[in-house]
């Protein structure tokens, strides 16, 4: 009983750090701009709350890879806006607007 515990347990962990980014994260260039700003839009859980520092690390991957795969910001970016706002069910949704440098 106790190895399904364990087994459960990493199975559910490894669940929540493959988290497919595409269908927790949303980003779209910002019109007008010429290709020089951005919008960033994911959620936050529980667990991984809109204060939490390694939880934010991973979320700026998450940005870090649509720039590249959209071959956007080439010489980087600077996030000049970030709002977290309550969901109503214990997570948050985080809205981020940034600049290409």
């Amino acid at each position: 009983m106790k190895k399904l515990a364990v087994f459960t347990v990493a199975v559910l962990l490894t669940g929540c750090a493959s988290l497919d980014r595409t269908r927790v994260t949303q980003f779209h260039p910002i019109a007008g701009s010429d290709d020089t700003a951005f919008s960033f839009v994911t959620g936050a859980s529980r667990i991984d709350s809109e204060d939490n520092a390694k939880a934010e690390v991973k979320r700026m991957k998450w940005l870090d890879t649509w720039i590249a795969e959209n071959n956007y910001c080439n010489s980087g970016y600077k996030i000049t806006s970030r709002k977290p706002i309550n969901n109503g069910n214990g997570g948050h949704t985080i809205y981020y607007e940034g600049v290409c440098l």
